[in-house]
């Protein structure tokens, strides 16, 4: 085969192709979209030893049958993942972030050098220790780094809760350091005393601790960064929450409003969990020191006590092979809504009793998730609506799960869908900030609006009604899942960037 053009003298120049047409007979589609047969095709050629080189002037006419679906198939972009997983473009500057085109990736690409001959020390400070997604990100973050990378991770909570003893058994060190305030901090009554004290109180924690690195969870342990400014510690903030600034406005007193904005510049690095939500605080990026990561989930952490299928766990739930279950998980508070979840099952149930629905993540005593009680008594939908306290054993109820429903005003990127799409659940959600970087509607996922409890209503009826398109949506969420969400880059993320500004603070001493 030989290929004809002309060079930058206008010669004509003639070449051949033999690689290509050598190629061309194998297997080289097999499992593969079309979108994806010319990066396969040319990642196939580079295990092969060969260049693939780019041609700017070159024009692909590509005429695509009228049948052809517009969307990528969830199972092909999981096969081609698996096929590739681990590569590395030998031609890729990892210096630049695939994210954006012309922006510098903040993590660190270098070897870890280790000056002082011992793994590296991290201090995670937690808001709390409950039942809650941001914990038990930083938790497992402590814990695998410390398992996978042999970094010394150690756990300072302000608040004592249940995850404690999940610290304690995993063997990670966990103090508890109780501060003035520290609960009054969003809720815009702190007092600037206690600011202060919190400020000093955590300097001297660090101190005695001594560790290489601060790592700060959510945004109101933005007084941790200031801490480890004090003895130019290097810091990284995690922030998982998607506050826009009149609701930092509202919340946050003008002493202690200057000292969080003011964090997002001292903090070596400042890490978000969604790109929505870096977006939403693009006007704090002075020192171009953000970067994304999203959450990934360990399958390894899902174990149920119980080893259940789907249906053994019905059973031992005892629900009728006839009833589809309609699952929400997650903190029963204002911010997740279940209160418009509780709406359209009492819309639904008005014409169809074939659904039961469960809502776990109640805390009893809390004033929204008491509330949500009495509207379920107040709506006689007590056989209709499971409520079941929040729980480290969950597995059971996503096993035998048919839809799952999201119902949350403000989320940056859930772990709950997360575990929704490994355990292969349509989904019902919200479109809000980072879950649109989660789900792709239409395929494993359908959208209603705040509070839409007529819309969500018609959207659980659609999914009971049609086996098909439940089917089909649950099996494209596991197929997102295995080639959307790997826990292991992610926590390759994590290890690079405690590598990235222990070895600035390095700098700063040299």
């Amino acid at each position: 085969m030989k290929i004809e053009y002309t060079n930058y003298k206008g010669k004509q120049v003639e070449t051949k192709t033999e690689q290509a047409s050598f190629l061309a007979g194998k297997p080289v589609f097999d499992f593969t979209d079309v979108s994806l047969n010319d990066v396969d095709y040319c990642l196939k050629l580079s295990q092969l030893g060969y260049r693939t080189v780019y041609v700017p002037g070159a024009e692909l006419l590509h005429h695509e049958a009228i049948s052809r679906n517009k969307e990528d198939d969830p199972s092909e972009l999981a096969n081609f993942r698996k096929r590739y997983f681990g590569l590395t473009d030998r031609y890729y500057n990892l210096n630049l972030s695939k994210e954006n085109s012309f922006s510098i990736n903040p993590q660190s690409r270098l070897d870890y050098i280790e000056f002082f001959h011992r793994p590296l020390k991290v201090l995670f400070f937690s808001h709390n220790l409950n039942f809650e997604g941001a914990t038990k990100v930083i938790i497992h973050l402590a814990r695998d780094l410390k398992v996978t990378y042999g970094i010394e991770s150690l756990i300072t909570s302000f608040q004592d809760g249940p995850l404690h003893s999940y610290c304690k058994d995993n063997d990670l060190p966990c103090y508890i350091q109780e501060l003035p305030g520290i609960t009054n901090i969003l809720q815009g009554w702190l007092k600037e005393d206690d600011l202060h004290k919190s400020v000093n109180i955590t300097l001297d924690l660090i101190k005695n601790l001594k560790p290489d690195v601060v790592f700060a969870n959510v945004i109101n342990t933005f007084f941790v960064i200031q801490a480890a400014k004090m003895i130019d510690l290097p810091s990284v903030w995690l922030i998982h929450e998607s506050y826009d600034r009149k609701m930092l406005l509202k919340h946050l007193p003008p002493f202690a409003l200057a000292m969080f904005e003011d964090s997002f510049c001292t903090a070596n690095r400042v890490a978000f969990v969604s790109k929505a939500t870096m977006d939403l605080y693009h006007e704090y990026d002075q020192q171009r020191n953000f970067t994304v990561i999203h959450n990934g989930l360990n399958l390894n952490d899902f174990k149920s006590s119980i080893s259940v299928d789907r249906d053994s766990a019905r059973r031992v739930l005892t629900i009728p092979d006839n009833i589809k279950v309609i699952l929400n998980v997650g903190t029963v508070c204002e911010r997740k809504d279940q209160e418009t979840l509780i709406h359209a099952i009492y819309h639904l149930t008005k014409h169809r009793g074939d659904f039961i629905c469960y809502l776990v993540g109640a805390r009893p005593g809390d004033p929204y998730s008491d509330s949500i009680v009495r509207l379920v008594r107040k709506y006689k939908l007590e056989q209709r609506v499971k409520i079941i306290n929040e729980s480290a054993d969950i597995v059971i109820y996503y096993k035998a799960a048919d839809i799952f429903a999201f119902t949350s005003l403000n989320e940056s990127f859930s772990l709950t869908i997360l575990e929704a799409m490994a355990h292969g659940l349509p989904i019902a959600t919200t479109n809000c900030f980072g879950v649109s970087e989660q789900v792709r509607y239409g395929i494993n996922a359908l959208n209603f609006g705040f509070g839409d409890y007529l819309t969500l209503s018609s959207q659980l009826e659609k999914l009971i009604d049609n086996d098909g398109l439940r089917i089909q949506m649950g099996i494209n969420s596991k197929n997102m899942f295995s080639y959307m969400f790997n826990y292991e880059e992610a926590l390759e993320e994590y290890k690079s960037l405690a590598e990235a500004v222990w070895q600035e603070g390095i700098n700063r001493t040299i």
